[in-house]
């Protein structure tokens, strides 16, 4: 597992997390797609925005259109299919 996981960065948790998830929940409410998003992919984006900065850009790639409606109601979350929607049966 070590050898796994060792190429990714590790992104501890942070009590900023909530907050943002929460105003992603609200976001969503307000655009009518409070249904359109789990909460662990809430929680996944929430990181993501957490650890975006000036000095690194956390990209979300993903296979989950969750994603893109969360993005939809937060521009400072950048995601990326892993491969094209709809390519994977």
């Amino acid at each position: 597992m070590e050898l796994l996981f060792a190429p990714f960065v590790k992104l501890a948790p942070a009590p900023q997390l909530i907050d943002i998830a929460i105003d992603m929940q609200s976001r969503l409410w307000a655009a009518g797609k409070v249904r359109s998003a789990g909460a662990f992919d809430t929680e996944v984006a929430a990181y993501a925005v957490h650890y975006t900065n000036a000095n690194q850009h956390v990209v979300l790639v993903h296979y989950d259109s969750d994603y893109e409606h969360i993005a939809s109601v937060r521009s400072d979350l950048v995601t990326r299919w892993i491969v094209p929607q709809g390519s994977v049966p």
